[in-house]
């Protein structure tokens, strides 16, 4: 397949990327203008709507896996997002990653919810979400595949966030009584699903849930503290607010989610094996401190 990429250099959109050609299918690179050209690239930005409209007129498909720390970039990803949902052929395909924290807080029982949930701060990623999925009730098939606790190399929030503030702080710090589950997957395996999704011509659209093993944020926190050498134990509320942010409430629920509808609808075998997560904390504490 042709498939139109965005945000292909990033932490998300490199693993689609490399799955894509994995998988012997064309990636079509959207790159910013005045950017350097490959055979396959096209120079449209992200908020020229016709421009995307057109480049996604000619794909079977589309990866939209920009991304930004910036809240202001949430709108211009929303528009972008549905003027190439509009472009696609009748039976293209479009999917976009997320962050499972906009269902809110699950139980210890891996979950497979349709309802979003965001706490105020991702109201507008939510909308994003929702958006694409609803999208998918006309004549494209639309898929966010959600991922929740994502490793594997520089560019992974939740591991970065508690190595570096372990790093500040002098001990690996959980929220809460570090009992929360959370699901976790290597970005190979998560850009894999990725393509799998685009490729699954007959799925039905919605969510899907990128969900490897599962592990307890205290015995995550217990990794970190190995690697790095350091205490690891619960962080006071103030604590917490100092050192993961608006991550703070997030690390204190569950983000437990079932991975079935990605195994049986689409094919998914993850091929991280259970060192994969100790070996990517691993290279995290020993790259640079700063």
């Amino acid at each position: 397949m042709r498939v139109l990429i965005t945000g292909s250099t990033g932490f998300i959109g490199s693993a689609a990327h490399r799955a894509l050609v994995d998988a012997g299918h064309i990636p079509i690179v959207v790159k910013r203008p005045g950017s350097a050209l490959g055979d396959h690239d096209i120079a449209v930005d992200l908020t020229d709507l016709d421009g995307l409209r057109k480049a996604a007129s000619g794909v079977d498909a589309v990866i939209h896996a920009a991304a930004s720390d910036n809240p202001d970039f949430w709108p211009v990803s929303h528009a972008a997002a549905l003027a190439m949902i509009k472009g696609l052929p009748d039976g293209g395909r479009f999917v976009a990653h997320g962050g499972t924290i906009v269902f809110g807080p699950t139980t210890h029982d891996p979950a497979n919810p349709t309802t979003l949930n965001p706490p105020p701060p991702l109201a507008r990623r939510a909308a994003l979400d929702q958006a694409i999925l609803d999208a998918g009730n006309g004549p494209v098939h639309t898929h966010v595949v959600f991922g929740s606790l994502v490793y594997g190399g520089p560019g992974a929030v939740i591991p970065q966030a508690m190595v570096g503030a372990a790093r500040a702080s002098g001990a690996v710090l959980y929220v809460g009584d570090g009992s929360q589950i959370w699901s976790t997957v290597h970005v190979d395996d998560f850009g894999r699903l990725l393509v799998a999704a685009i490729a699954t011509a007959d799925a039905a659209s919605g969510p899907i849930f990128a969900a490897d093993r599962s592990i307890s944020m205290a015995d995550f926190a217990r990794k970190i503290g190995v690697a790095l050498n350091l205490p690891v134990r619960a962080a006071t509320d103030e604590e917490a607010q100092q050192s993961y942010g608006i991550f703070a409430a997030a690390f204190g629920m569950s983000q437990h989610f079932s991975g079935d509808v990605a195994r049986d609808t689409f094919g998914w075998t993850p091929m991280a094996n259970a060192d994969a997560l100790r070996g990517a904390i691993r290279s995290l504490a020993e790259g640079p401190t700063k």
